[in-house]
């Protein structure tokens, strides 16, 4: 892990080739619910200078954000690659929100370049910049953008266009402005009911939705086509949609689909119906956070396939693996406020997000050798989090582009496999020097923690979190020996690269060149290897 005061530029270039980013936000109260929201849409996020960056905020069931920034401030932007080399990059910092149509949103997005659906502008002083590894985070290729919010509320602001021109009769039947009521089916109203609070009751939107600034209409009117996606994607989309056409054969299936395509509901458990949609997806976001108002939010990615685990429908827990910081495990030890959350990269748009209170429970504990067999265990696994759920809620995710996944990450496993065969051939070496010690002291074989080995990156690097909130306290002393088969083990890394540059260059290479001449080329290289096997050794052509 690195840290700036300020973005370096080759995070600035990093940023500025995503497609996604994540939000995390929280509220002071040790009761309050932490936020994390996934933030797609090209053109919505923006770098000012190296201390300051801005993000066009787009309507959602939800207003957290928004609410936590009025109450504390505090606020982390997290970006991550889903191409090319790994890295995570976290902006850290104070945010502040102003509203669609106060003098600062319109000086920031004019008028006839705002997205349908915008609400506000929120933007984030920056005082700290962190970069990690990103190791375990899947390799994905982006589609493309979802258009799906654009469309929503676009209709949605055509329905305020349409109120204001019916209450404002004139020669070409316009509106100049808003009046003072509002449409029943308007973003306008969205804002002013569904958007007034957070879930623990801080204010949200305030003035908005009585701004009198008529929506722009060519944007409105505008016609959000999807762009088109990959086959298999066009696929997915199809059967959702046969889908929907047929789901009067099976009402529990209709009512599961009514809950997927709404904005926004809420559950006190895990509904039937997401188990099994949680269980195909191959990423998760935690996100947590200190109670001290000056105290940095946290937001991480996970991956790997076989971490995430449901118990039942109030309670699931993951592995947790190595990293460069501690801030999960820290924050659960002060307070125990955690948010998983799941987005559909792939067919129909998708948010679930499990809030509850967090547990840790560290390597070699009872309770963690009880969930993970050391013959089980990922290597660089630290610690068991589980989550008793509270609340559970599902949103659109119509903003979340798409997304095809391409295959797991291994260079973590890679690295820390590594570190725990030093780990072991240190307690292997400590164990011959104790059997060599004299026992008529009672002396007993000590096993050192090693520069090179895990048990030493817990011990330094895991020790205590960025606000100095204790992290690892107890794994790194672990008499425990790791399994030589799992850190032994050769963890292969798929050559995504390479597949994915053979499937852009082939179609060119077969449309450029000949198939006769790829034929005759094949041919040639047949003759070539039977003459030479026939010529082998004689030193003359055979005759």
């Amino acid at each position: 892990m690195k840290t700036f005061t300020e973005m370096p530029p080759f995070v600035i270039s990093f940023i500025q080739k995503q497609h996604m980013f994540w939000v995390a936000t929280a509220p002071l109260s040790a009761d309050g619910h932490v936020n994390l929201s996934p933030k797609g849409l090209s053109g919505t996020f923006h770098i000012k200078d190296e201390n300051t960056v801005w993000y066009e905020d787009m309507t959602g069931s939800g207003v957290e954000t928004i609410a936590h920034l009025r109450e504390n401030g505090r606020m982390t932007i997290m970006f991550c690659a889903f191409e090319g080399p790994p890295q995570i990059v976290r902006l850290h910092g104070r945010g502040k929100v102003y509203e669609y149509d106060s003098s600062e949103y319109n000086k920031l997005i004019p008028l006839n370049e705002r997205q349908p659906g915008s609400r506000s502008v929120i933007m984030l002083h920056i005082h700290r910049v962190g970069t990690s590894c990103g190791f375990s985070v899947p390799f994905y290729t982006f589609k493309g953008d979802r258009m799906r919010l654009h469309q929503y509320c676009a209709k949605s602001e055509r329905a305020d266009l349409a109120a204001a021109d019916a209450s404002q009769p004139s020669l070409n039947g316009l509106a100049t402005s808003f009046p003072d009521e509002i449409a029943d089916n308007g973003v306008r109203r969205y804002w002013a009911v569904l958007n007034k609070t957070s879930i623990d009751g801080l204010p949200g939107i305030q003035d908005a939705h009585k701004s009198k600034t008529l929506f722009d209409r060519d944007i409105a009117n505008k016609e959000w086509k999807q762009e088109s996606l990959s086959r298999a994607a066009h696929q997915q989309h199809s059967q959702h949609q046969t889908l929907g056409v047929t789901t009067w054969v099976d009402p529990k299936l209709f009512v599961a689909l009514r809950y997927v395509n709404n904005m926004g509901k809420t559950f006190d458990e895990i509904p039937a119906f997401v188990v099994p949609w949680i269980q195909k997806q191959r990423m998760f976001w935690v996100a947590t956070a200190p109670l001290s108002k000056t105290g940095h939010v946290n937001v991480s990615p996970k991956g790997f396939a076989g971490t995430f685990h449901i118990v039942d429908q109030k309670t699931v827990w993951y592995e947790d693996m190595t990293g460069s910081g501690i801030e999960t495990v820290s924050h659960l030890r002060e307070n125990g406020r955690m948010t998983i959350m799941f987005c559909a990269f792939e067919g129909p748009p998708q948010i679930v997000r499990l809030f509850g209170h967090g547990k840790v429970f560290e390597f070699d504990t009872p309770e963690y050798n009880e969930l993970v067999p050391l013959d089980k265990r990922q290597p660089g696994s630290r610690s068991v989090i589980v989550l008793d759920i509270h609340r559970v809620g599902t949103s659109c995710g119509y903003s979340i582009p798409f997304y095809s996944f391409k295959a797991e990450r291994m260079r973590l496993h890679q690295f820390f496999a590594n570190k725990e065969m030093a780990d072991i051939e240190a307690e292997v070496n400590a164990t011959k020097i104790g059997e060599d010690q004299d026992d008529s002291k009672g002396e007993q074989p000590r096993y050192p923690v090693t520069e090179n080995g895990v048990k030493n990156y817990w011990l330094v690097r895991n020790k205590e979190s960025i606000d100095g909130l204790p992290g690892i306290q107890t794994a790194y002393k672990s008499g425990t020996t790791f399994d030589r088969r799992i850190s032994s083990k050769e963890w292969k890394q798929q050559n995504t690269f390479m597949d994915a540059l053979r499937a852009k260059l082939m179609p060119y290479i077969t449309n450029w060149i000949d198939p006769k001449l790829l034929s005759g080329v094949a041919l040639g290289v047949a003759v070539s290897v039977l003459w030479n096997s026939l010529t082998k050794g004689s030193g003359r052509i055979m005759v």
